[in-house]
């Protein structure tokens, strides 16, 4: 009965739907713009300190086990034959000293000619992060727990590491010296196999 008396019918304006369509788009593409990619994140947080690190970086973080959109670690290492990996902070002092020196000795030995990036670890703290730094370190015990290393796997298992500056006290030229070193003497190894 109530049909008989109710004929009106909401209808929503066609300029109305276009509205919401189109401010709807538009805020899409405002938070797209304002997203930062993986690398402009790791520039960004390396930006703050005396890091020489430069906006054209070779770093994509990951974590090991990880995400419902990013492939881990783990299941790099079981897809890739040669990964780098390196594990740092941007609130460690020798972490800052070392990334940029990486990245320039990185592309000065043409490494990029035999790796396509560098697999950023951030050693970051709270649960998650514990939970999953923990798992990597389970399957890798050869891996301390300390910054910065660069590690490189071959076929998934410890192929080549970095060996920081041991003496005390070292200077810019000690860290420059030590990553120039560590990728001659890993192309070297590379060369043999």
């Amino acid at each position: 009965m109530s049909d008989k008396y109710n004929k009106f019918k909401p209808k929503i304006p066609k300029q109305v739907k276009i509205g919401l369509i189109a401010t709807f788009l538009l805020l899409i593409g405002l938070f797209l713009l304002t997203v930062r990619t993986n690398e402009e994140k790791i520039y960004d947080s390396y930006s703050t300190t005396a890091s020489t690190l430069t906006k054209n970086h070779p770093f994509y973080e990951i974590s090991y086990n990880g995400t419902i959109f990013e492939p881990g670690l783990k299941k790099i290492l079981e897809e890739d034959e040669l990964v780098i990996l390196y594990i740092g902070s941007h609130f460690c002092s020798v972490c800052i000293q070392t990334i940029g020196n990486i990245e320039k000795y990185y592309f000065q030995e043409d490494m990029d000619e035999i790796f396509s990036q560098i697999f950023y670890y951030q050693d970051w703290v709270g649960e998650d992060a514990s939970n999953d730094r923990n798992d990597m370190l389970e399957a890798f015990p050869d891996i301390q727990r300390s910054t910065p290393q660069v590690i490189v796997f071959r076929n998934g298992e410890l192929f080549f590491q970095y060996q920081s500056p041991t003496i005390q006290n070292p200077s810019p030229q000690d860290y420059a010296r030590a990553a120039s070193n560590f990728f001659k003497d890993l192309k070297y190894e590379i060369s043999k196999l």
